[in-house]
């Protein structure tokens, strides 16, 4: 094109060319003056509708006025040609300042880093994305007095030319840091592979982090002269981003702090720990900028530590020093002794029911960090870390951390987090200033509870004993196992006293709390100490223990150096629901109050939300004593329910029917986790999930008791039944495979064999087959968030979305006719016409309450009664009861007093 012209425009020469056009030098005839124009791609141009969505996007583009962003002028049109009119910005991009020098010094990326976040905290203002921000798209000028001056270019037009699901061919060689754009099973990707973020890899919904996330592979590169992720193809790249972290240690030694924060804040792999606003960039980028004296950074880092920000530190510190005040006046008080401070502490998300939860949640030695596992209000339990000493009162979520059964221990420094998922045996830890997941070790089993020592190592129990680890990892060393090869000789809830070489221990027992006992682990020498369960060593003073024994919290004193009792028990004046507790060193209790996360009470629930607790029968108080969040299941002809509850055996549910008249019949009793029963159509038998030897598989047995049970299919994975096709021949479950995460898959009870239906790079899960079999229903994050779809079986290569704005748990009425599901706390309902056209109405709110609509994992734990007309529910009406913890500070004082030494 270069000696045409283009209406008011002179095309002088060809400047460059990528995934978004050409880029020509052209000469203004009107204004006298050199520009830039990108003529657009044929395929581009000729397609209206990308034409018209492109148009409009211009029109915001060009309302950017930055000095730190190329502008963009407008679209036009000539001679059947479609271009982009820019400011011409002349010399070097940041990419090839980069190959020429390699990393820059610290002064000049300092400066560059500073313009560019400008750039970007003024495009975001008006709600613009870059999508594609790299050093190709970054010119570096002398500006004013020598000092480097960077210009942003192509501003949002990663966006005005996302292909809306068709594909191009994505290069294999990656030298060149193309613009890619490719279909993938999620959505599609839209950028550069080295700077690409994790939700934009994934084909994930982005916004303003993502430039955030570029922005700190930029600044890596400038500080290192690498990338922070690179690999020989594309989707080596990809996985780099996915899965590794950058090397750290290549960052030169005179880096300072505030820059390393900063780099980890802005590639934090998940968008919710990740910097949120690139103008806060500018204050650490100018800390660094500020060299600080050796004398003043300690002083720096000590007062930030202990600023007390949160109104709940503060309310602390008022109380404390409204009591000092009282004590240095000489006000005469009413006690000899100050009293414990008690706070309520109010936790969202809130606490999210888990099958095998030992430990709901910790807290950091130091009284001031939070781990717990929230549901979001999407359905999906994970981990979430609250800074108690932070001004932000929210919980953050933890990336990686997805279907987390509990969190375990905290590293000594409070920087790590010890946790477990469901489905999966390893035992993980994760960094919480960078959500970065590193894997531990392997295990038998789910982990009761754990402690990272100061030596770094970690000590954990499972069903097999007790074991030690390095906390980098490594092979498991077992220091406790089965003391004569039953169950009953099992110890676990292992936690390591001072001296670090004796754990305490509980020895469940059938039909009771268990023994606390003692376990030398250089010698293996075990004694006992008295009856209860869950025993904690807690450093006051004189030292005590604490510990549970049916519905109650005591505590004895204790003598940690000759490791023996030093007084009589006394029972503490808390009402801890399932012993939920935890200690900090500086004497804060925290304590999950009776009837949190622990307590099940069930509803018949009518379509229009009235709600009647559940007959008062021996029945139903047989069901409410199962476990939180289980899924309770109606027979076919409405007259039993089948529900999970705690067997013989901490951390082994076992599976259990009743009937109307309230007998009771065991379907399991062994020291396996039986889950997930699922009635047969013909209501004879129920299917279950229980991992024996290994990953959860399916097995059947008569309801009745009959018998033994079958195992249904051999596999390596996990997979969870949901529901079965009213003939009784097709059971759906979701299989839980590392490569694929959960995909759903259709057994066919006729022929014995069974096939995956949905399996792609998103987690699919909670099938449930209409009542005529032909669809199946699930729960899918492919757009980033949990949603309910359809899609045809057999399979037809389609999907259809249900839910609008979030969904889990999907139930089907009798008739097939509409499909319930959950959205945050409501109960909501689709109408569904599959003849002769499929046709789906919008979603209508049924009711909302306190409700446990589904297990925190996507499946439904509500079931429909076969009239039709109600629901059976766990919880009350009402509005959502957020889960809250009570604190008491100060408490080694009070307890002291309650349980004294000697007595």
């Amino acid at each position: 094109m270069v000696g045409t012209s283009l209406g008011q425009y002179q095309v002088l020469e060809l400047l460059g060319a990528g995934g978004m056009g050409e880029v020509y030098r052209a000469r203004d005839g009107k204004l006298e003056r050199d520009i830039a124009i990108k003529v657009l791609p044929e395929d581009f141009a000729a397609d209206e509708e990308r034409l018209a969505r492109f148009e409009r996007e211009a029109k915001l583009l060009a309302s950017l006025n930055h000095a730190n962003i190329a502008t963009i002028h407008g679209l036009e049109d000539a001679g059947g040609v479609r271009f982009i009119v820019m400011e011409l910005v002349e010399g070097e991009t940041l990419a090839d300042r980069l190959a020429a020098s390699g990393r820059l010094e610290l002064d000049e990326a300092l400066e560059i880093s500073r313009q560019i976040a400008r750039g970007l905290e003024g495009a975001h203002e008006r709600g613009v994305v870059h999508r594609d921000l790299k050093p190709a798209n970054v010119k570096v000028l002398a500006g004013p007095g020598g000092r480097p001056q960077a210009k942003i270019l192509d501003f949002g037009l990663a966006k005005a030319y996302q292909p809306d699901g068709t594909t191009a061919e994505i290069s294999a060689d990656i030298s060149a840091s193309p613009t890619v754009a490719a279909a993938t099973r999620t959505g599609t990707i839209l950028g550069t592979p080295a700077y690409m973020s994790p939700e934009q890899a994934r084909g994930k919904r982005i916004d303003q982090r993502t430039d955030i996330w570029a922005f700190g592979c930029m600044l890596f590169e400038m500080l290192t002269g690498q990338r922070a992720f690179e690999g020989e193809t594309v989707s080596d790249t990809l996985a780099a981003i996915l899965r590794e972290e950058p090397d750290w240690t290549a960052l030169p030694s005179s880096t300072p702090e505030a820059m390393r924060r900063l780099l980890r804040r802005c590639l934090a792999k998940d968008p919710h720990r990740r910097l949120r606003h690139v103008g806060d960039a500018l204050l650490d980028i100018s800390e660094a900028a500020v060299p600080e004296s050796a004398e003043a950074r300690p002083a720096a880092r000590w007062t930030h530590a202990w600023r007390l920000r949160d109104g709940f530190l503060a309310s602390v510190a008022v109380v404390a020093l409204a009591a000092a005040t009282v004590v240095w006046l000489g006000i005469p008080s009413s006690s000899t002794s100050t009293p414990p401070t008690r706070i309520e502490l109010v936790l969202d998300p809130s606490l999210a029911s888990s099958a095998v939860s030992r430990t709901p949640f910790i807290v950091s030695s130091d009284g001031r960090r939070l781990a717990y596992v929230g549901r979001s209000v999407e359905g999906e339990a994970r981990l979430h870390f609250r800074d108690l000493s932070s001004q932000d009162r929210r919980a953050l979520l933890l990336a990686g951390t997805e279907s987390a059964v509990s969190p375990l221990a905290f590293s000594p420094d409070g920087e790590w987090v010890v946790f477990q998922q469901t489905g999966a045996r390893p035992l993980m830890k994760v960094e919480l200033a960078t959500a970065v997941v590193r894997e531990i070790c392997d295990t038998v089993g789910f982990v009761s509870t754990a402690t990272w020592g100061s030596d770094g190592r970690i000590v954990f129990g499972d069903r097999n004993g007790v074991w030690r680890v390095d906390a980098d990892g490594g092979v498991p060393e077992r220091l406790v196992g089965r003391e004569d090869g039953t169950p009953d000789g099992v110890a676990e809830q292992p936690r390591v006293l001072p001296d670090g070489r004796t754990v305490l221990v509980t020895v469940p027992t059938a039909g009771g709390d268990g023994q606390i006992e003692l376990v030398s682990l250089e010698t293996g020498t075990r004694w006992r100490l008295l009856s209860g369960r869950d025993a904690r060593y807690v450093p006051t003073p004189t030292g005590h223990l604490v510990y549970a024994r049916g519905d109650s919290l005591l505590a004895a004193p204790f003598d940690a150096k000759a490791l023996e009792l030093a007084g009589p028990s006394v029972v503490l004046p808390y009402s801890a629901g399932g012993s939920s507790i935890a200690v900090s060193d500086t004497g804060w209790l925290f304590y999950l109050p009776a009837g949190g996360v622990g307590a099940s009470h069930f509803s018949w629930v009518d379509h229009a939300g009235q709600a009647q607790p559940l007959e008062a029968t021996r029945g139903s108080q047989l069901v409410e004593s199962g476990r939180r969040g289980d899924p309770v299941r109606i027979s076919p002809d409405g007259e039993r329910l089948a529900f999970v509850r705690d067997g013989d055996l901490p951390g082994a549910p076992d599976l259990y029917v009743v009937d109307r008249a309230g007998r009771l019949t065991r379907l399991t009793r062994d020291e396996y986790r039986n889950l997930y029963p699922v009635w047969t159509a013909d209501g004879q038998a129920i299917v279950y999930a229980s991992d024996r030897d290994g990953p959860f598989k399916l097995f059947v047995r008569p309801a009745d008791g009959s018998g033994q049970p079958h195992l249904l299919l051999e596999s390596d994975h996990s997979r969870i039944p949901i529901s079965f096709s009213a003939d009784g021949r097709l059971l759906a479950f979701y299989e839980i495979h590392p490569e694929s995460l959960r995909d759903v898959w259709i057994l066919d009870m006729h022929e014995g064999s069974a096939s995956p239906l949905i399996a792609t790079a998103a987690n699919e899960r909670a099938p449930a087959i209409s009542p005529d079999g032909d669809w199946i229903a699930y729960v899918s994050d492919r757009d980033g968030a949990d949603q309910i779809y359809l899609k045809r079986y057999p399979d037809d290569g389609t999907f259809h979305p249900v839910s609008i704005g979030g969904g889990v748990g999907p139930l089907w009425s009798r008739d097939g006719r509409e499909l319930y599901y959950r959205r945050g706390d409501a109960m909501m309902v689709a109408r569904i016409e599959t003849v002769p056209d499929l046709k789906i109405e919008p979603p209508l709110e049924l009711f909302r309450g306190s409700y446990v609509l589904d297990d925190g994992w996507g499946n439904a734990s509500a079931d429909l009664h076969p009239d039709g007309d109600r629901f059976l529910i766990e919880g009350l009406p009402g509005p959502t009861v957020t889960s809250r913890l009570n604190v008491v500070v100060g408490w080694f004082e009070e307890l002291e007093r309650l349980a004294p030494r000697g007595r």
